[in-house]
């Protein structure tokens, strides 16, 4: 269940991602059919890129604004190598881990690669894409310079007041 939601969440931040890349865009001239065509088809990484390249080309960033959003790009980044972790690593249903699979004898490479995440690590790093997706809105908004950039009516909310996190 805890990796299930860990997956929703990503997919929303993904989604954020490609609604902010598809608003940023309509805001500098492309219709947002074509954006969306060229966008659904790029992996979580360049998602990001081009989020952020499109931000940064529509917005002259003050020194704040431009280390929010470096800090921002970061969070992301490291969010879509942590995912990746996830779900392009080594999963041993039924067992605790590649030595006893094995009966106690692994390869080396196998050790290399098992490797076990905690619930609670898990939890932590959903709650942590909730927030950074919160975020996204708020720099969407900022970019944007519309307050219903996301949606007609709908402010961007905080953690708290979307969901309760789950720790």
């Amino acid at each position: 269940m805890v990796l299930g939601r860990y997956v929703a969440e990503f997919a929303d931040l993904c989604w954020t991602l490609r609604y902010g890349l598809t608003r940023a865009g309509r805001i500098a001239g492309q219709p947002a059919r074509t954006i969306r065509a060229l966008s659904d088809e790029l992996p979580a990484a360049r998602l990001a890129e081009a989020f952020f390249d499109m931000c940064a080309a529509l917005k002259d960033y003050t020194p704040e604004e431009a280390s929010v959003a470096l800090e921002l790009h970061d969070r992301v980044i490291d969010a879509v190598e942590r995912r990746d972790a996830y779900m392009n690593g080594d999963w041993w249903a039924g067992w605790t881990s590649a030595d006893a699979r094995r009966g106690g004898v692994a390869a080396p490479w196998v050790r290399d690669r098992a490797k076990q995440v905690e619930p609670d690590v898990l939890v932590h790093n959903i709650d942590d894409l909730v927030e950074l997706r919160c975020l996204l809105e708020q720099f969407v908004v900022l970019v944007s310079g519309d307050v219903h950039a996301l949606a007609p009516g709908v402010v961007p909310m905080m953690p708290a007041q979307r969901r309760e996190p789950m720790r």
